[in-house]
């Protein structure tokens, strides 16, 4: 017998709606159907109308360098109470150059599944030629994305304690990822650090502390001109490639130029280019890389995800604290190697995309479910183990109130970052319960799960 069984819900699944439910058994989704269909089970759910959809799936993800333990716990919390039931997070801890990255990644491993409450992934940041041989037993052990930092100059790698990066690095690692074959693929952070630290030095002798000329010293055309540059190397290699967190039209006119040619290319916005401005109230803790934009290029972003140009929507999160981001000097202090981003956005992806997305008409409930969530599984190859609602699918389900209202704060969205890009604004739509492998993690805002149960997939 079924151990959870929904009923009275709006289901999405590979083939279209269905007014109906689901069971879930063992894990897994046993049966998909109308409600007079379904099975009885342990516990009777009535979605009371609303959407039951698959869980969403975070492509981009950054976890700290320390207190990973703790980290695993408060962000899967984040994560669950926010609908978001796989992490796929890059893998900071211990020293980003050292020779070989796979017993970092094990031993991440390890304290995932022992603390946290929603399944997850990795993503592979290269940085060394070390670790260039190592792609293919990486590939082996379940990674498949590997991502290069092309945005930062010399001097902000020595800062943060990051490999500094050149195209000739790029190219040899993508020959590597070829070598590997699917499902492999090298995603990339594009962004033109030389002209960027010009005009930053510039902006800095002239002493300007507002958002705008933060923007204005990272602008849309360096993001672009890396997107192109690093598609032509993926052609040419042969290697397919995600461009993260897009926040520029010229980016996202790579991306057309380079499936055109036969690229095999995906991309990724986040909820905070979607939404916020350089004119936003927001000082400091606004500082992102790439900066936030004006309307106009939100509006471009929006139209991009919903023409299908933009595959996924990713978070980016960091757990970013306000000494991170409010330290002495301002925009030009020496900040930490979690100033440049971050701020508990993982909890926003629901819902900005519900309230600002499909609220307001800019993209359907079906996009939603895809760039949430579907087209991360493709990509990562767990599809359809996660991203559907099908018999033998894992039970990762969320149910969805459109129109609830409720108002995002660090107090509801529960990252342990100690501000909310967002906070005080009201939105409508709410993810008011989370299953993760048919166990109820988190309901209506709360986690209600005892024990961590999460799994590397």
């Amino acid at each position: 017998m079924p151990n959870v069984v929904i009923k009275n819900g709006l289901v999405y699944t590979p083939g279209g709606w269905l007014r109906g439910g689901l069971a879930m058994e063992d894990g897994r989704i046993s049966h998909v159907g109308y409600d007079n269909a379904l099975p009885d089970g342990d516990s009777i759910i009535d979605a009371e109308g609303n959407y039951v959809l698959p869980g969403i799936i975070d492509p981009h993800g950054i976890f700290g360098r320390v207190d990973w333990e703790p980290t695993a716990r408060t962000e899967s919390i984040h994560a669950a109470v926010n609908g978001v039931t796989t992490i796929i997070t890059y893998v900071q801890m211990g020293d980003l150059t050292a020779s070989k990255r796979l017993p970092v990644h094990r031993e991440a491993r390890e304290l995932c599944e022992t603390h946290s409450f929603v399944d997850f992934k990795f993503n592979a940041a290269i940085g060394t030629d070390e670790q260039i041989e190592e792609i293919p037993e990486l590939v082996r052990d379940g990674v498949h994305s590997f991502n290069f930092w092309m945005n930062l100059s010399k001097v902000e790698c020595e800062q943060y304690g990051f490999p500094s990066l050149d195209w000739a690095f790029l190219y040899r690692a993508m020959e590597k990822i070829a070598e590997s074959g699917p499902p492999a693929f090298a995603s990339v952070h594009t962004e033109e650090p030389e002209i960027i630290h010009m005009l930053y030095q510039r902006a800095k002798r002239e002493g300007a502390q507002d958002l705008a000329t933060w923007a204005a010293t990272r602008p849309s055309f360096a993001e672009g001109a890396q997107a192109f540059t690093a598609g032509l190397i993926a052609l040419e290699t042969g290697v397919p490639l995600s461009l993260v967190h897009i926040s520029a039209p010229e980016s996202m006119e790579a991306v057309k130029y380079l499936r055109s040619k036969g690229g095999r290319v995906t991309s990724e916005t986040c909820p905070q280019y979607l939404t916020l401005s350089p004119t936003d109230d927001l000082g400091l803790l606004g500082k992102q890389m790439p900066p936030l934009r004006d309307k106009t290029y939100q509006e471009a972003l929006w139209k991009g995800v919903a023409d299908g140009t933009i595959n996924m929507i990713a978070s980016d999160h960091q757990i970013a604290r306000r000494k991170d981001k409010e330290v002495p000097g301002g925009l030009w202090g020496d900040g930490t190697d979690q100033s440049g981003s971050g701020g508990g956005i993982m909890g926003a992806i629901a819902p900005i995309m519900l309230s600002e997305g499909v609220n307001k008409n800019r993209i359907t409930m079906e996009d939603f479910v895809k760039v949430c969530s579907e087209n991360a599984a493709k990509l990562y190859s767990i599809y359809p183990q996660k991203g559907a609602l099908s018999p033998g699918s894992d039970a990762d389900v969320i149910i969805v109130d459109p129109k609830r209202e409720w108002t995002m704060s660090v107090e509801s969205l529960k990252s342990s970052s100690d501000y909310c890009l967002w906070d005080g604004m009201t939105v409508n739509g709410k993810v008011i319960k989370t299953y993760v492998r048919g166990e109820l993690v988190a309901d209506d805002g709360e986690l209600v799960a005892d024990t961590p149960s999460g799994r590397y997939v």
